[in-house]
């Protein structure tokens, strides 16, 4: 078992759910040592996680966000259409019961909170600039429509479309025109205001363009940005590839969280759970201009046996995948529809 930092941290390796910093594919632990490690939790009790409690908690999180993220949740229309899409995307999981999903609205909402807790507890020293700029990614960075990575993947297999996977996106359509939308909307620039620029190198720093290649300037504009009055002078390279790394490491800790407290698993399940994200997010810190994670001494468990510090987070995610993830039922629906939607496409 490795743990410790991947080859190239942060990367997406072209699947829905971003590269931990702690590779799945290298590890041997189950959800069942998940299962034991939370049998033996003994945290103190959220009142959120009771089910009945959720849509009060995920709407307070709005006032604790900047007043720049709360203009935006509360006014610009592109923001407001992810209150229909749903996060199981064209499985439609909501129609198998209607507390078991949340909406793409929750989950950004939910993640750029993630950015200031990871802002607060992470060995990682922000600005205050910074901080806001990767709320504001986190609230800008999964702009889904109906059908979210199944309809991605019908999208640019279509005769004719943006050769996004050779600029290094690879079928990640939604995150390419996310960004395409926060460059080329007058309202949400000006809302972004002195953030704009580098919430924009944020999230199209994936593409692989020259700056000068004519269809890059055309996405995202020219290098460097044309910036607002009063506007700081853009982050370096180094932070803004910093920052990007952060954001696929919230938007897996946020959609873990989210998942977690909507999957009717025990409660005291979930809250090791979350007590393991807390755990993961005070020992992130900057490896050169990389990301990494500090990695304590292996320690004993309940029953005396060694293990390291994050087998329960790799056993969580595990369980994760095994139960929420891959379900079945909706990851069936989900194949036999986008196979439907590129057939008729096709023809």
């Amino acid at each position: 078992m490795k743990q410790g930092t991947s080859e190239i941290p942060g990367q997406n390796p072209g699947g829905s759910t971003p590269q931990s910093l702690i590779p799945l594919e290298e590890c041997c632990i189950s959800g069942e040592h998940f299962r034991a490690h939370a049998r033996n939790f003994d945290g103190a009790e959220d009142n959120s996680l009771a089910s009945r409690n959720y849509t009060s908690w995920i709407e307070s999180l709005q006032s604790r966000l900047s007043p720049t993220a709360q203009q935006i949740i509360a006014s610009w229309w592109s923001f407001k259409l992810l209150q229909e899409v749903y996060n199981c995307g064209a499985a439609h999981t909501k129609l198998f019961g209607p507390e078991v999903d949340h909406t793409r609205r929750e989950h950004c909402i939910h993640a750029a909170y993630v950015a200031n807790q990871v802002a607060d507890r992470a060995l990682i020293t922000l600005t205050p600039h910074e901080r806001t700029v990767l709320e504001l990614v986190m609230l800008l960075h999964d702009p889904h429509r109906l059908g979210s990575h199944a309809l991605d993947r019908v999208i640019a297999s279509i005769p004719g479309a943006n050769p996004i996977a050779d600029w290094n996106w690879g079928h990640d359509f939604h995150e390419y025109h996310g960004a395409q939308e926060v460059y080329r909307d007058d309202t949400v620039r000006e809302l972004l205001g002195v953030y704009h620029a580098d919430v924009l190198a944020v999230l199209s720093f994936p593409d692989s363009r020259d700056p000068n290649d004519p269809s890059r300037i055309e996405d995202f504009g020219p290098t460097p940005p044309v910036l607002p009055p009063g506007a700081p002078e853009p982050l370096p390279k180094d932070r803004i590839r910093l920052l990007y790394q952060l954001k696929d490491e919230i938007d897996r800790m946020s959609y873990l969280e989210l998942d977690l407290r909507r999957s009717g698993l025990d409660l005291q399940l979930v809250q090791a759970g979350l007590a393991c994200i807390q755990h993961y997010q005070e020992h992130m810190v900057t490896f050169g201009s990389n990301l990494a994670i500090v990695l304590p001494n292996r320690m004993k468990d309940a029953q005396g046996n060694s293990e390291y510090p994050f087998d329960p987070m790799i056993g969580m995610r595990q369980l994760h995948r095994e139960h929420i993830a891959t379900l079945p039922s909706p990851s069936l629906v989900d194949a036999v529809l986008r196979e439907a939607l590129w057939q008729t496409l096709a023809k």
